[in-house]
């Protein structure tokens, strides 16, 4: 087999993986309850009490019942924990969730705590997924200084079929919702919550990044087109090999280049991942 041959295998093989992931997913505006809770420590706290309970089902119940972060009404908490149970705390397989268990119980800054939401919510909403790759990214590569509900709201009504059975304000409400969103996230700045931000992933953020991708896939061979790494914004694909090189050097993953191909192979166990992460 030749070494194109091989590459194209290698890349079908990780996107019919993701092809695997998301097939069930549809389009749900459910990122507009995520967003109403406008404050992104609630979603992180929540996150670092993922550990402390033996089932979500249990944390449910203590987010709903006693209040803990005291704020809203009962029937708005409920809404919310449904919305953080399926973007923020859902998982695909069992190295995705230890992954995701243990970064909640460490101790980052809360801008890595924010990427580490951000990749969540993208992974599991294809909605938001969809505005981030076919609008926001485009924008931001096109060099744009903002971002409009209105630009979301024309790609709901020219690309998505299911926004025909949408009414005029629901369509209203996740262009606003999503640049809420995006907000808390810390891609949207300014007052008018429009303005675009500058934004590269650090190294460490690259490091989860690449430690996700190989959690979900369970596949050594990175593909830079999958969504993990579309979701950072990466278009300058020799500069993210040459920092895949200097996370290689930093012991944080054996790396192999070959023909096209990047294979990965962690140095270390998720614990040790995640307190190098730390450090």
């Amino acid at each position: 087999m030749g070494i194109l041959s091989r590459r194209l295998l290698v890349k079908d093989k990780k996107l019919k993986n993701y092809e695997s992931i998301f097939k069930n997913q549809d389009y749900h505006g459910v990122y507009i309850n995520l967003a109403a809770i406008g404050d992104i420590s609630i979603l992180i706290n929540t996150l670092k009490l993922f550990p402390e309970f033996d089932d979500i089902k249990e944390l449910e119940e203590y987010f709903i019942g006693t209040n803990p972060f005291q704020y809203s009404t009962r029937a708005s908490r409920g809404r919310h924990f449904r919305s953080i149970k399926k973007l923020l705390l859902k998982t695909y397989n069992k190295k995705h969730e230890n992954l995701l268990t243990i970064v909640a119980d460490a101790e980052f800054n809360q801008s890595f705590y924010k990427l580490i939401l951000y990749l969540q919510v993208g992974l599991n909403s294809k909605l938001f997924r969809d505005i981030t790759f076919e609008v926001f990214a485009k924008k931001k590569k096109q060099g744009a200084l903002k971002l409009t509900k209105h630009s979301i709201n024309n790609y709901f009504l020219e690309n998505v079929p299911e926004a025909k059975e949408w009414s005029e304000s629901t369509v209203e409400r996740l262009g606003t919702r999503y640049l809420s969103l995006m907000y808390m996230f810390g891609f949207i700045e300014g007052d008018e919550r429009q303005k675009i931000a500058v934004y590269s992933p650090s190294r460490r953020q690259l490091a989860y990044a690449v430690y996700l991708d190989h959690c979900i896939t369970d596949n050594p061979f990175i593909n830079y087109e999958g969504p993990v790494f579309q979701l950072l914004f990466l278009n300058n694909y020799e500069s993210f090999v040459n920092r895949l090189k200097d996370l290689s050097l930093d012991g944080f993953f054996d790396l192999e280049i070959a023909g096209g191909d990047i294979k990965v192979k962690s140095l270390l166990e998720v614990d040790q991942f995640v307190d190098r992460l730390g450090e």
